[in-house]
């Protein structure tokens, strides 16, 4: 009984003389719907980060679905952000569309067709270009320090008629993401309707004939009211992990490096991850709630293209040429 004893009086002094050696918490809250998509990548970044530290980091990872504190509790991505702003949290991850509000490059990445597949957009994302456009939020207080997806490629949902030709988008109404002129820019092209419609307003059904999304986002809830799934894969949907500047800047060179190279590692592991989960959710749509699968013809993916060229023009007096067209070389 009493080396019992002993024994848990040296465990619990183990793990108090551990904890007693953090020298940095970090808490890193999932403010960004669906948060199953991050909650793996964050635990993943939390466990190397301790390891690698040897516990001189700790991270908490708080996801305002379940969370016991009432302060977090389904706190929304402009909240949180806002919050890492302050330095009242450390770490959040928000949608690019939202970030162009504070530099207005991040909105290069809705431009349509800009990626031609998942492996350019790795290699943009990740490398230089990528730094350098993550690089325009510190203005922001704020440091970028990788891309992720929420789900990847958009897709838009329909539930009038299947969108098989460019044509077929014309005059329909379609919600999306009000933070991005760039995405309603192009649909408006199609001679469609953008409607900026907050996900509360297409729970109830108000979403008109179609939305973008992606397959990530899809919910049983909202969405089975749609009949066709149209796979247009004119943009891709990202995010990206933040860091409060201020905090990120105290921390010892060392640790900056850390951190920033295991943000880049989970964003690799969660985009992957993030494909994967849009397998299963295609697959589970179309054979659960009967969504017909739809895929254009090349030549009228060619004139969903040639749609997108007064959305470049229309936006280069606001987005930086150079970067641009480093993206579209750097898919040769």
């Amino acid at each position: 009984m009493i080396k019992t004893i002993i024994s848990l009086l040296v465990v619990l002094f183990s793990v108090s003389t551990f904890a007693a050696e953090a020298k940095y918490k970090i808490k890193w809250i999932l403010a960004h719907e669906p948060a199953r998509v991050f909650l793996k990548a964050a635990n993943e970044f939390s466990e190397k980060i301790k390891s690698k530290s040897n516990g001189e980091i700790i991270v908490e990872v708080v996801n305002p679905e379940n969370t016991q504190d009432e302060k977090y509790k389904n706190m929304d991505v402009k909240t949180a952000f806002e919050l890492v702003q302050k330095g009242e949290l450390q770490m959040s991850q928000t949608y690019t569309t939202y970030l162009g509000n504070y530099d207005k490059q991040m909105w290069i990445l809705d431009l349509p067709f800009l990626f031609k597949n998942h492996d350019h957009a790795s290699k943009v994302l990740d490398g230089k270009i990528g730094k350098k456009i993550l690089a325009g939020l510190s203005a922001a207080d704020v440091q970028g320090l990788a891309f992720t997806y929420s789900g990847g490629y958009r897709i838009i949902p329909s539930q009038s008629k299947p969108l098989n030709t460019a044509a077929d988008f014309e005059g329909q109404k379609i919600a999306v993401t009000a933070d991005s002129p760039v995405a309603q820019s192009y649909l408006k092209e199609l001679k469609a309707e953008p409607v900026p419609v907050s996900d509360a307003t297409l729970s109830d059904g108000k979403m008109g004939d179609a939305f973008e999304t992606t397959y990530a986002r899809l919910s049983d809830k909202k969405h089975t009211q749609m009949k066709y799934l149209n796979e247009t894969e004119h943009t891709l949907f990202l995010t990206s992990i933040l860091i409060n500047k201020k905090f990120f800047d105290s921390l010892p060179k060392k640790y900056q490096k850390l951190v920033s190279e295991t943000a880049l590692e989970v964003a690799r592991f969660e985009r992957a991850e993030s494909l994967k989960d849009n397998e299963k959710t295609k697959e589970r749509f179309i054979n659960e709630f009967d969504l017909k699968l739809v895929n254009m013809k090349p030549q009228e993916v060619e004139k969903m293209k040639k749609a997108a060229q007064p959305v470049y023009e229309k936006f280069s007096k606001i987005l930086d040429a150079q970067i641009i067209a480093e993206i579209k070389n750097s898919g040769n």
